[in-house]
């Protein structure tokens, strides 16, 4: 699906800066926060606002396009384009690579404690944090 198309199916208008801002998610493997992903989109667009970035990200959110991560013992947010259905991730607490498990681990056991405890589940998620074996001390 296009650009156009998904913030046409989600209720937001095609605008440069929100086509730069899901460009630039779309290309990562990493969380970023809003700082850094500033400073990538000031070099493709340097009259983009910070303030731009920090609207259409929160457009994004609104919608399920983008979801906002805080690792462990961090204040900052870090951004990630949603995934359709739900995702599970490694992530680095060194350099905040994001790596997507493709299968989920939790296939069978979710369903397992709901009818224990008489629970409807309706989503969950798995995020693992640690160092990446870049960030892992030698």
């Amino acid at each position: 699906m296009s650009v156009t198309k998904l913030f046409q199916a989600n209720g937001l208008k095609t605008t440069p800066a929100r086509k730069k801002v899901y460009e630039v998610l779309s290309k990562t493997q990493y969380l970023l926060s809003v700082d850094e992903l500033y400073l990538q989109l000031v070099k493709l667009d340097p009259k983009l606002s910070i303030s731009t970035v920090y609207r259409t990200l929160e457009s994004f959110r609104q919608v399920g396009l983008v979801e906002a991560n805080q690792l462990p013992g961090e204040a900052v947010l870090y951004y990630e384009l949603s995934h359709e259905d739900h995702a599970h991730h490694l992530i680095c607490s060194g350099c905040h690579k994001v790596i997507h498990l493709d299968e989920c681990p939790l296939h069978g056991y979710d369903e397992k404690i709901a009818k224990t405890h008489h629970f409807t589940i309706q989503h969950h998620q798995l995020d693992i944090y640690g160092l990446c074996e870049s960030c892992q001390p030698a």
